[in-house]
Formats: structure tokens, sequence, C-alpha cells
């Protein structure tokens, strides 16, 4: 916080010779003013009066961002291994470049992929219910890792707490959006805290990333990275949920999302992420308190149809290549300059995250807290 102290010092006549003119005034004003006077004024009458006020004006919203939460949403469907690696990769070369360009290394570092279980394609399930005890009925004829939800939209919960009648405290292990801790099979991450994020101080940060970040490729092909997304910085950043405290006021809030494919659904009765671009959107703009200077979206996806494209179309049997993605896109544009694109098809991704660092710290310098 920038505080300014204005000291006043006052007029001082001097009449020792006749014609001798007023001194002048010195005002020194480095900001706010911010003490006493301590004024002595003597009048006509030859009563000295001192003046003890104490003005303190303070600046209440100071520029400047105190850390960066960094949100990474990556696909876990069988297509993404290369391209999870090359997250991994790329890791490293980002973090430096913020700590020297931000001079700090205050983060909240969380990954979250595209669907709720940690099971192959062909054991994935949601069920969406409208009415009370359907969940519970359902899921009496299905394995305990499958989800359901009486409210026809997300959060999703597991069979499991169905069956047990708790659903006010989702298994974070098992919910769409929640911060990932290990990889698809259940390898538990060294992750310093009680958190699902990696926040300030993490040991060895580079290896607790490369865990975290390897969410495996067992995922459904239909990925609901968005909603995701949109639990992640929503319902489960609350007090209670799985990624409480995740996003600070302080903070800068940079989101980036690694697919191969867009959000769209392209058949009937197919699973994909519920709202729009406008919708998600809202959603960041709104954990954030409304202020969307406060977001940095970076999208790496399919550049299909797009100048300069390197992405050959996505081969649904060997998962080369990747889908034109106009949704993701539109997403991107509506940051206007604190959205930024690269291919998903790059062998390395450190450029496009040294490219994003300027606008990280466009963001950063900006940021008022209130």
């Amino acid at each position: 916080m920038r505080l300014f102290v204005m000291i006043i010092v006052p007029l001082l006549v001097v009449m020792a010779y006749p014609g001798c003119g007023d001194s002048d005034r010195e005002d020194n004003n480095d900001g706010t003013d911010g003490g006493t006077d301590g004024d002595t004024d003597t009048d006509s009458d030859g009563d000295t009066d001192t003046d003890t006020d104490t003005d303190t004006d303070t600046d209440t919203n100071p520029d400047g961002c105190e850390g960066v939460d960094f949100l990474f949403m990556v696909d876990n469907s069988i297509s993404m291994e290369d391209e999870q690696q090359n997250l991994i990769d790329s890791f490293p070369g980002l973090i430096s470049a913020i700590t020297e360009t931000l001079a700090l290394d205050n983060f909240h570092i969380m990954v979250v992929d595209s669907d709720s279980i940690y099971t192959s394609p062909s054991e994935w399930e949601t069920h969406a219910c409208t009415s009370a005890g359907c969940c519970a009925t359902w899921c009496n004829t299905v394995p305990d890792y499958y989800d359901c939800t009486e409210t026809g939209v997300a959060p999703y919960y597991s069979c499991a707490e169905w069956l047990l009648g708790d659903t006010t405290s989702p298994d974070c292990d098992s919910v769409l959006g929640a911060g990932h801790l290990g990889s698809n099979n259940a390898t538990t991450c060294t992750i310093d805290g009680d958190n699902r994020y990696i926040i300030e101080g993490q040991s060895d940060l580079n290896d607790a990333f490369a865990c975290i970040a390897d969410v495996g490729t067992d995922g459904n092909g239909n990925e609901r990275m968005m909603e995701a997304m949109v639990n992640a910085v929503g319902v489960f950043n609350e007090p209670d949920g799985c990624n409480e405290a995740f996003i600070r006021d302080e903070a800068v809030l940079v989101v980036t999302f690694i697919t191969d494919e867009d959000e769209a659904c392209t058949a009937v009765g197919e699973e994909c992420s519920q709202g729009n671009a406008m919708t998600w959107k809202q959603a960041l703009v709104d954990a954030k308190g409304g202020n969307e200077e406060a977001v940095v979206l970076l999208g790496i996806f399919g550049d299909i149809g797009q100048p300069g494209e390197i992405c050959d179309p996505l081969d649904p049997y060997s998962g080369a290549g990747a889908e034109a993605a106009p949704l993701l896109n539109s997403l991107v544009d509506s940051f206007g300059d604190r959205g930024h694109f690269c291919s998903v098809c790059l062998d390395d991704y450190t450029d496009c995250f040294l490219e994003a660092v300027s606008i990280i710290e466009m963001a950063c310098d900006d940021l008022v807290i209130e």
C-alpha cells in the first residue's frame, strides 16, 4: 500500500528590515497528509494558538497484485498424453519467467481435469434426475464410482454419497472441478499443506506440478472441461468446498486450458459442458468479484481453420491432430487483450507461456484491491 505524507511548513513573515518581502512558503507534498500539524500562531491580541489537527487520508485502492492464482484445465482423454507431457516440460520456464518479471513467488497452482472419475471411458457414466430419491434408486443398480445429480445440472455426486445419504460434503476425488491430487491410478502427490492445490513455499515445486498435472488419459472422450472450470472457481472455491480459498482477492487469476477438442456436443444426448462461452466467461469474472481485468485466459487448443495452422484434423483412432475449436476461440477472444491463444499441436509450449507473461504482468500491475 502506498502512503503519502504532506508536510506543511507555515508561512513565516519576516519584517526585520523595511522593504523586505515575505518569505516563500514551501509545500513538500509526497501524498497523503498524515500527522499533527503542530502550527503555532500569535494573533493581534497576543494570544498564542496551536493547531493540533490530525489529518489522515489513506489510499484504500492500492495498485498491483500480491500473487498469482494459476488454474490449469487439462483434457484427460485418450488422445492427450503428449500434450500433458508438453505442459509438464514447459512449466518450469513459465514459473521462472513470472518470478523474475513480477518479482514475486506467491502462487496458488491448481490442476483440474475434464471429468470426475478415475476409470476408463467404458466404465464412465453420469445420470441426471429431477426428482427426489431417483439418484439413490439409480445408484443401487450401478457401481459406486458413477455420478448422479437430482437437479439435472452440476455438481454431480458419486453413488457412494447418494447411498450414504451425504451429498453436502462431496468426495473431492470424484467430482467434476475439484483440484487434482494424483494420477488416474490414484497416486498421491506430495503437496505441502491440506489444500488440493500448490501454495507458496511448496517444496520441489516443479516435481509437485509434474505430479498433479499427470491427469492421465483414461477420462471420458466427451470432455466437460468448461463445466469443470465453472465448478472449480465457483461452488468448490467457497468455504468447505474442495478448492476452498484457491482464489484470493489480492491475486490475478490466470486460467490455462489445454485440449485437442472443442466443447460443443456433436450428437443428441452426448455429455458436454453446460453453458456457453458467455456463461463460462461470466463465471470467471464473478470469481473475481466482477473485475474482468483481474482475469487472464490462455487457451491451448486446435488451430484448424486459423491462419498459419499446424494441426492436422483429429484422428479419432490414433488421437493425432486436433479439432477446430470455434467455441473455445470465441471464449478467448472475449477477454480482449487479456486473452491469448496457442496451438495445442506445438512441439513445445514454453514460448507460448513466455508470450503470456507480459499479459499477466499487465493484469498484475493494473489490479486494484478494494
